[in-house]
């Protein structure tokens, strides 16, 4: 029997200090039918310009994760950038090296389409 654990990732569950508040993930499952059994994708970014002083992309992911009842759950989620490199720096505290890295940064022409489309695939490839 799997115990599960909450790890939820909306904006509106971060805590004061910024950490996430718990949503679920099953615990005890073997990491490789796990990971065979999740799916993940950016489906599309979204411009951020209206009622904020500097304009961001953010991503949409959708997660796919089949269940051992049959039943496939889906869940859909809005990340920018920065989110990406705030996972990142705790996965490498607590693993080390991933052996992949993040897109780079770009302070000039971050809103390019051609960049945003690279930065896109190159970020949902970190995420599988």
């Amino acid at each position: 029997m799997l115990t599960t654990r909450k790890f939820s990732h909306s904006n509106s569950d971060k805590s004061e200090d910024g950490s996430f508040e718990e949503s679920e993930v099953n615990e005890g499952a073997d990491p490789l039918i796990a990971q065979q059994a999740t799916r993940v994708q950016i489906v599309h970014y979204e411009r951020h310009t209206e009622g904020v002083i500097v304009p961001y992309i953010a991503y949409v992911i959708v997660s796919w994760q089949h269940s051992e009842s049959g039943k496939d759950c889906v869940r859909q989620v809005t990340r920018r950038y920065r989110e990406f490199v705030g996972l990142d720096e705790k996965l490498q505290h607590f693993y080390g090296n991933l052996g992949i890295s993040l897109p780079p940064k770009r302070t000039m022409g971050n809103m390019d389409k051609e960049f945003l489309e690279k930065r896109k695939d190159h970020l949902e490839l970190y995420l599988n």
